[in-house]
């Protein structure tokens, strides 16, 4: 049905018929917000390895803290695209009729990548070790964000047992302070953002607990949004945009390396071999969005009072860009 709408349209008749739009005979330049951090490094790759220039594009990468900053920016046209994890001011903004779409899913929640999501305990906690998530009744629970994704992800470890937040002390408690609670006695546990280097040097004082994958399996929580000017304006910009990320994407995952994670590494006083291990098998190479994965943070937001407006995960997409990269199955 997607492919014969967008026929319909015939501005992106030629790219589903498998031809490749042409480079602009100008070079656009496309403003990306973005948080700094590893995971990042597919994006820095595809601009260092030349993708973006091949497809005619300049690529501006901006330091935005997060989606709540990022995505009036994207509805004003002071940003093109944006790389966020799901977010309610992402639904809110869409439902209330801003200019914004999700465009294309970029992270999973895998169990090869399994420090995202992960809880971690306290030993005093859990003594015998933290193996099932029945354990977490009556226990303090730190969350970084509880109205957001890690909200999101610290329901769905209550709801596979049976629990809710009625059951435990939901905590908000922002990186690092986490941690040193849950050292200190504070908490019992805290849900990790990933990224858990920060971890190591604290192993013997934690306990392991489940992954994320046990109760999202393959659960899309990041993704690509395009903003007003790639929305209202030629689309050829954001196919392009698309094609190279996710070219970029694939590389990385073969074991390609930008020079940012090796710099990111040493200005975080991070080891460069460990962050060079940073998990590379969880980028949804595709970009397909499964829309049961994005109703369902959609509902949540709903249920919680996130956000006022029900709405169709169909709603929240722009499918024409993904349609017109055809890109090359995951893998």
């Amino acid at each position: 049905m997607l492919r014969r709408t967008l026929l319909k349209t015939g501005a992106l008749a030629p790219l589903l018929l498998g031809c490749r739009p042409a480079a602009p005979t100008s070079r656009r330049t496309i403003r990306v917000a973005a948080q700094v951090y590893l995971q990042m490094s597919p994006l820095y790759l595809a601009e260092e390895l030349g993708y973006f220039r091949e497809e005619g594009l300049d690529v501006e990468i901006n330091a935005v803290k997060g989606s709540s900053q990022a995505i009036p920016l994207l509805s004003s046209g002071q940003m093109d695209a944006a790389f966020y994890a799901l977010s309610p001011a992402v639904v809110n903004a869409i439902t209330q009729g801003a200019r914004v779409r999700f465009v294309a899913a970029r992270q999973l929640i895998k169990m090869d990548c399994g420090e995202y999501g992960r809880i971690f305990g306290a030993p005093a906690a859990f003594p015998q070790g933290l193996t099932s998530l029945s354990q977490l009744r009556g226990k303090r629970i730190a969350v970084s964000n509880p109205d957001g994704i890690t909200g999101f992800c610290c329901d769905a470890y209550l709801a596979s047992a049976g629990l809710t937040r009625a059951d435990v002390s939901v905590l908000r408690l922002a990186h690092p302070q986490d941690a040193a609670a849950m050292i200190n006695g504070q908490v019992d546990a805290m849900i990790s953002q990933g990224e858990e280097s920060r971890l190591t040097g604290i192993a013997n004082r934690i306990v392991l607990g489940p992954q994320l994958a046990e109760v999202l399996p393959d659960f899309a929580y990041s993704y690509i949004y395009f903003g007003q000017r790639l929305i209202d304006g030629d689309a050829g910009d954001g196919v392009r945009f698309l094609r190279a990320f996710y070219r970029g994407a694939r590389e990385f995952a073969k074991g390609r390396t930008p020079r940012f994670l090796d710099n990111y590494a040493r200005d975080n006083n991070l080891d460069a071999a460990k962050a060079r291990a940073v998990c590379r098998a969880n980028t949804v190479f595709n970009g397909a969005i499964q829309p049961a994965q994005l109703q369902r943070f959609i509902d949540w937001c709903v249920a919680n009072k996130h956000t006022e407006t029900p709405a169709a995960a169909s709603t929240l997409v722009d499918p024409r860009f993904l349609a017109g990269a055809a890109l090359p199955s995951d893998g």
